[in-house]
């Protein structure tokens, strides 16, 4: 936990999420040579059902990762102006929290037409995690109106 006190850290991950962000941008652009390419590498008798399959899933996969990754920056720039405290954070943590959702349920729908063993593995991923961070979420927002009642007070 050292590491996660020091001023840097924040400032860090925002530039990290940024690039993240510009990283994923590339790939979802370029998303139909990517796949057609991992195919041709990986499955030799693919048809065309299951390249246009892997592209119905990984493009909303891909919308809704990069809408976290937002979230997430717009997060750590409040939190590198020293302002944590606010409800636009837990407002953005409940955004992830449904974006999490979102790719719980797009996972689910998947594992019904692509075989893959590691949708239903994303499925609970991101099902446990869209319950966690709503749960975080609620958490924020108590904190932040706690925050407020004690600094109106004297």
């Amino acid at each position: 936990m050292w590491i996660v006190a020091k001023p840097w850290f924040p400032k860090f991950l925002q530039r990290l999420i940024t690039l993240a962000m510009v990283i994923g941008a590339a790939i979802i652009i370029f998303l139909p040579a990517v796949v057609y390419f991992s195919l041709e590498l990986y499955e030799r008798n693919y048809s065309d059902y299951f390249f246009i399959s892997r592209l119905c899933l990984l493009y909303p996969s891909g919308i809704l990762g990069f809408m976290i990754l937002f979230e997430a920056r717009e997060m750590l720039k409040r939190i590198n102006n020293d302002n944590p405290f606010v409800y636009e954070n837990a407002r953005r943590i409940k955004h992830i929290a449904v974006y999490s959702a979102g790719l719980c349920v797009l996972h689910g729908a998947g594992a019904i037409f692509i075989h893959s063993f590691f949708i239903p593995i994303f499925f609970i991923v991101f099902g446990l995690t869209a319950l966690l961070v709503a749960v975080l979420g609620e958490l924020f927002y108590k904190a932040v109106k706690y925050k407020e009642e004690n600094d109106y007070t004297i």
